[in-house]
C-alpha cells in the first residue's frame, strides 16, 4: 500500500488532494494507531478515552513510530505516557488492574528524564512489554515534552490527534533520534 511508504507529512499533503484521500488518511493513521495501542492495552477504545478524559499524551519511540512510513518505521520496544499528577493514580491503576503491568521501579530522580518538569517515573513491565508512566505537577501533560530537543520525544499523540513540534525536519527526512 503506497500510505505505508509516506511520513506523515507527506500523508498530510496527500490528505489534501481530494476528498477519498483524506478519509483514506484518517482511517489509515487510525488503524496504525490501535495496532500499535493493541501492543500494550486490551482495550483500545476504553484507554483512547481515559487519555481524552485525563488529558495524558504519549511520546517516545512508540509515538514517532506513528509519524515515519510504517515500511521504515522504528521498532516499537516501550511506550512513555505523561500524565500530571492530577490523574496519576487513575492511569497507575488502569495499567496495573486493567492490563495486568506491574511496577519494577518507582523514580523520584529525573536521570533518564532530565527535566524539572517531571516529578515521578514508574517504570512498569507486563511480559516484554515496558510502560513508563510520567508525572508531572505542571497543569498540563505536555509540559516535559517541550523541555526536551530530541525528536523521538518532541512527537507525541493525545487520544484525538497526532502533534509533531519538529515536522519541517521530518519533511526534510531527518529522523534522528535522541
Amino acid at each position: 500500500m503506497v500510505l505505508e511508504e509516506l511520513l506523515l507529512p507527506d500523508l498530510m499533503s496527500f490528505r489534501k488532494t481530494r476528498v477519498e484521500n483524506k478519509e483514506g488518511v484518517k482511517d489509515y493513521m487510525e488503524r496504525r494507531r490501535e495496532d500499535l495501542l493493541k501492543e500494550f492495552v486490551r482495550d483500545v477504545e476504553e484507554f483512547l478515552q481515559l487519555l481524552d478524559r485525563t488529558g495524558t499524551v504519549i511520546s517516545g519511540s512508540s509515538a514517532l513510530h506513528l509519524f515515519q512510513a510504517k515500511s521504515g518505521a522504528v521498532a516499537v520496544k516501550d511506550m512513555d505516557i505523561y500524565a500530571t499528577h492530577e490523574f496519576e493514580e487513575e492511569m497507575l491503576n488502569h495499567f496495573k488492574t486493567q492490563e495486568g503491568y506491574k511496577v519494577t521501579l518507582i523514580s523520584h530522580q529525573k536521570t533518564e528524564y532530565d527535566s524539572s518538569t517531571v516529578n515521578k517515573v514508574y517504570k512498569m513491565e507486563k511480559e516484554t512489554k515496558k510502560v513508563d508512566l510520567i508525572i508531572t505537577e505542571w497543569a498540563s501533560a505536555i509540559m516535559p515534552i517541550l523541555q526536551y530537543h530530541s525528536m523521538a520525544v518532541m512527537n507525541y499523540m493525545t487520544a484525538c490527534t497526532f502533534v509533531s513540534l519538529y515536522i519541517s525536519k521530518m519533511d526534510k527526512r531527518h529522523e534522528k533520534l535522541g
